[in-house]
């Protein structure tokens, strides 16, 4: 056991450990005597170890001891403060130490412990110890700064919205405005671009809600720029009066737009998302019934807010002609669609019949259904996609503008799961890489799909 006193502590630099068998029953106050004794006057008066006491050099020198059968053993611990050679020197002498009393005994020097090494030791393990308590609490400071400038500029969340829980966003009800758009990946997308008074109709039969939504607000629609968005604005115009149309470069849909062409579409939202300014380009019904393409300056030569319902959009002139054409277009026989897309209503008709007729899509393997109902909450809401290999092992994850682009640079695909819909560029694409799955929120207009392609819905999963 070692014991050193509390003035020693700070002084002592080596511990000199001794161990010792004495022939016979000898007591502490035999061991010191014989220890200072038998060292004195060695290596002359400043080097006996009375003189290294009196000067701090050599601290209390502490003895354990046994005895048993007429023998003493034990050990002696010397605290020193001087040089490494002095404690050696010490350490030699009492070695040579080979009387206690009128018993033979003998020392043996166990070691010599540097202090200040373990001192050093204990020292810097508790700095390490200190270091990592410091980086774990800056680290914990500067993720919750993180978050919180995430926080700061976080987008709502996809909400549903009345009785047919319809996928919307977080500003639908306070809003003066609604922007109508086809499905939930397309309020996804204008939600990371900041506009939250979003709905979508999840098709092209317009919902109550929405026909309920629109005899109250604004209606604007923003549709993707094939087919399906004309369809819908068909429709929509039917059941509601659209004050502005938004759509998507031709070809393109509004779910694949980055949130930068998004905003140069809408302009700039402030206020909730709500849109304040006209964009430079819009589609709009003519007097005729056709489309023509109209400039911001062209339409009105100042800013309004469609965000506020007492803000004065139009001059009284406007809003009549507006209205004339609204009751023309409604009073008028009702057309297949526009006469500039040239598409005839037996044509849609044929279409939809052609899509009825596609045989459903094999049942899913319980392998790939467990995989997608467990990965489910994890790209649903993000506009992501994951391909997986035919060993149901994760292959890549990307952005769904992107999925087209790279799935045939992804080698050995064989299901796409993503937040979606799924449509002919994805179709050819995924045929074109060996992808044999497809798993997306619903399915668009499809025209040809190969016969080794399947194409789920993750409601046809259960889970929407």
């Amino acid at each position: 056991m070692v014991i050193i006193v509390s003035q020693e502590k700070s002084i002592v630099k080596y511990l000199v450990k001794l161990k010792f068998d004495v022939e016979g029953v000898v007591e502490k106050a035999d061991l010191v005597g014989a220890i200072f004794g038998q060292t004195e006057g060695l290596f002359g008066p400043e080097m006996n170890l009375q003189e290294l006491q009196k000067t701090w050099k050599v601290g209390r020198i502490e003895i354990t001891l046994q005895s048993n059968n007429g023998r003493t053993t034990g050990e002696v611990l010397i605290p020193m403060s001087t040089d490494v050679q002095t404690a050696a020197l010490i350490a030699a002498a009492v070695e040579n130490v080979d009387k206690v009393g009128p018993c033979s005994a003998k020392f043996t020097l166990v070691g010599i412990s540097d202090v200040r090494a373990e001192r050093k030791k204990v020292i810097v393990d508790r700095a390490k110890a200190i270091m990592k308590e410091w980086a774990s609490k800056t680290a914990s400071e500067g993720e919750e700064s993180l978050k919180d400038i995430g926080e700061s500029v976080k987008r709502g969340r996809v909400i549903s919205y009345g009785r047919e829980g319809l996928p919307a966003g977080p500003a639908v009800s306070d809003s003066d405005t609604i922007i109508v758009v086809e499905g939930r990946a397309d309020v996804i997308n204008l939600l990371r671009a900041g506009i939250e008074n979003t709905i979508a109709v999840e098709g092209t039969s317009i919902p109550e809600t929405v026909k309920e939504l629109a005899k109250r607000k604004r209606v604007y629609a923003f549709l993707d720029g094939d087919r399906g968005g004309d369809l819908i604005l068909k429709e929509l115009s039917q059941v509601a009066r659209v004050d502005r149309v938004f759509r998507a470069p031709r070809g393109r849909e509004v779910e694949e737009l980055t949130p930068i062409e998004i905003l140069e579409i809408l302009r700039e939202p402030r206020g909730g998302g709500e849109i304040l300014e006209e964009p430079q380009v819009i589609y709009e019904h003519s007097e005729r019934g056709g489309r023509h393409d109209r400039t911001n300056r062209e339409r009105n030569s100042g800013r309004y807010s469609a965000g506020r319902r007492g803000d004065k959009r139009h001059s009284r002139g406007e809003r009549a002609e507006s209205y004339e054409r609204y009751e023309e277009r409604e009073a008028a026989p009702p057309r297949s669609f526009d006469e500039d897309s040239g598409i005839s209503r037996r044509e849609e008709e044929e279409t939809q019949a052609e899509q009825q007729l596609l045989p459903p899509p094999p049942p899913l393997s319980p392998e790939i259904s467990e995989k997608v109902k467990i990965d489910y909450p994890s790209v649903n809401g993000t506009l992501e996609a994951v391909v997986y290999d035919s060993g149901l092992n994760q292959l890549a994850r990307m952005p769904v503008n992107e999925l087209v682009s790279k799935l045939d640079q992804t080698q050995g695909a064989k299901v796409v799961v993503f937040d979606g819909i799924v449509t002919q560029r994805l179709v050819d694409a995924s045929s074109k890489a060996g992808v044999s799955s497809l798993v997306g929120h619903r399915t668009a207009e499809i025209h040809n799909k190969p016969d080794d392609l399947a194409i789920y819905s993750f409601k046809d999963l259960g889970l929407e």
